[in-house]
């Protein structure tokens, strides 16, 4: 017995140099003995042939149908018929097989009967491809809606690329899954594989982890869909095993899913960048980020996060209505009247969509649903140009996120965020925003809602810049909250304290009981300059130091220190004469 052979994979056909070239020939008349025309795979294998005779498939099942392809007839081989690549005739008991001729690695679906008719069952054909490609081979996905009946599992790299056009959410090659998970990328054999112009189509139901896309190992995704999944339409999952960072993810569609639109968790689920990912009507967060450093989101779009039947996340409550920001759900947190419900609850006068939601009802879990979710103490998240439709739960940046620049119409929910602002160019801050030197020490400036902006930093302690509800902007150390050294008028500031009727004008500088210094050029003389209504009783002060008169004695100018200590020995100084 001869050894089992492969079908021969080409890079291109000797002549004639196109299968049209060889129907014209069969047809025409002009074929040898060693070139014939069958119509269908079952026709194929009731045809025993000659060693090297070609023959020409018009079509899988029927011709025109996209299955067809070149054969070779190989007398020496006894490899086990798959349904595409190799066949048998069924006269022969031994040796003799069909062998197809095509690029290597590259296979098309039709090849091994798949039907795009939305009906028929081509998990078996679909499985039978996977078995066959070795690691880095190509599937073809031609045009057609392409049923699979159970969940396809992924564990070697491979390319998914499909060729019938469109983007979005008009690709025109579609695997339509029942209500189970989609595909499944599984562990480091898969890492590198691909995806590319093919649309994952769900089935609301029952299970509610029935993701479209789901992953823990890094793959490439390009122009690609995910739509009417009870899950989520892509889940990146490292947090059993798996590594999943430094993935690309680019042209994205991720909509009416009853999960989230996007969503990730583990730690080793970072580094990844998403690039135009366009969200829509997903049943939780459009985009939720719960990985342990975070990703990179450049120009993505959410919109109507939640605004879909059975999202449990909108709900309507004392003639009003709310959605549900606190991740990952809550329960019994009444809108509008427990405490702190604004943790829990963004209001809304008006629901978008037009859809009236369920009432609210204390024993329903709610689940997070807003724009972007990046959630995690050290999600170090970053949007970038990134754009939230209004009427949607505003956005969460919790950990280290930040967002720069974009249209955020959906805004940001908690006082924990960064944004920097591209239509006011405003720096809006309430987590911890900070620029480090080159030993990753906070050494300039940094953002929170407790310090402020910290201004810099030494041994001692800090100095701060922070507003008060009063008006003012205090200029103060760490250690010294209560008593800031200096103060700016943010906004106009009563002059009822300063002796006058009218307002003091904004960013006017005025200063606490410390005063001021001032020095000479060289600052080897300082000296303390303040207000007060008597000469100090308390604190050391230095030979030249001077308190000027604040209180209502119109003859005193004020006291200068005459010899230091504590609290020094001090002169008054009258209005046009000094006592002797």
């Amino acid at each position: 017995m001869k050894n089992s052979v492969e079908p021969r994979r080409v890079k291109k056909l000797s002549m004639p140099q196109k299968i049209e070239d060889l129907y014209r020939i069969v047809r025409s008349g002009e074929a040898t003995g060693n070139i014939r025309e069958v119509t269908s795979i079952e026709n194929l294998r009731e045809t025993a042939g000659v060693q090297s005779q070609m023959a020409v498939l018009s079509g899988y099942y029927e011709p025109g149908d996209g299955g067809g392809g070149l054969f070779y007839y190989d007398i020496n081989s006894n490899s086990a018929d798959n349904g595409g690549t190799v066949i048998k005739p069924s006269s022969v008991s031994g040796e003799g097989r069909w062998m197809r001729l095509y690029d290597a690695n590259i296979v098309n679906i039709k090849w091994f009967g798949a039907k795009g008719d939305g009906a028929f069952d081509n998990l078996d054909v679909i499985n039978n491809v996977i078995d066959y490609l070795t690691a880095g081979g190509t599937m073809l996905v031609p045009e057609g809606v392409f049923y699979i009946s159970d969940t396809i599992t992924i564990t070697k790299r491979l390319n998914f690329t499909g060729t019938g056009g469109g983007s979005y959410l008009t690709i025109n090659s579609v695997f339509k899954w029942p209500n189970v998970k989609g595909m499944v990328f599984r562990q480091a054999n898969a890492d590198n594989s691909r995806i590319a112009n093919i649309l994952f189509r769900g089935t609301w139901g029952a299970d509610n982890e029935a993701d479209g896309l789901t992953t823990d190992c890094r793959i490439i995704v390009n122009n690609f869909a995910a739509q009417g999944w009870q899950g989520n339409g892509i889940t990146i999952d490292s947090s059993v095993s798996g590594n999943a960072d430094s993935a690309l993810y680019t042209d994205v569609a991720l909509v009416e899913n009853r999960g989230h639109g996007l969503y990730l968790t583990g730690g080793d689920s970072n580094n990844n960048q998403f690039s135009n990912i366009f969200t829509n009507a997903n049943g939780k967060s459009n985009i939720y980020d719960n990985s342990f450093l975070g990703n990179t989101y450049i120009n993505c779009h959410t919109s109507f996060a939640g605004m879909i039947s059975g999202s449990q996340s909108w709900v309507t409550h004392n003639g009003t209505y709310y959605v549900s920001i606190y991740p990952p759900t809550h329960s019994n947190i009444e809108p509008g009247v427990a405490v702190d419900w604004q943790l829990y609850w963004q209001h809304f006068d008006a629901v978008e969509n037009g859809e009236i939601p369920q009432p609210w009802n204390s024993a329903t879990v709610y689940n997070c649903s807003i724009a972007y979710a990046m959630v995690g103490a050290t999600n170090y998240s970053a949007l970038i140009g990134c754009y939230s439709e209004g009427g949607q739960g505003g956005s969460l940046l919790l950990g280290y996120s930040q967002s720069f620049g974009g249209d955020h119409g959906a805004g940001f929910n908690y006082p924990t965020y960064a944004h920097i602002g591209k239509s006011d160019g405003k720096l809006t801050s309430g987590a911890s925003l900070q620029i480090r030197d080159s030993n990753d020490n906070p050494t300039f400036t940094e953002m929170s809602v407790i310090s402020g902006l910290l201004i810099a930093r030494d041994g001692s302690g800090n100095i701060h810049l922070k507003a008060g509800s009063d008006g003012l902007i205090r200029l103060m150390s760490s250690g010294d909250t209560d008593n800031p050294g200096m103060y700016f008028t943010g906004a106009a500031f009563s002059g009822t304290k300063a002796g006058r009727t009218s307002d003091i004008p904004y960013a006017t500088p005025f200063f606490s009981n410390k005063g001021y210094f001032l020095s000479n050029a060289d600052f080897s003389r300082i000296r303390q300059f303040y207000g007060d209504t008597a000469a100090p009783v308390a604190g050391e002060h230095a030979k030249g130091d001077f308190v000027h008169n604040i209180g209502d004695d119109n003859t005193i100018l004020g006291w200068r220190c005459t010899a230091g200590g504590t609290p020094g020995t001090w002169q008054i100084c009258y209005i046009n004469t000094t006592a002797p």
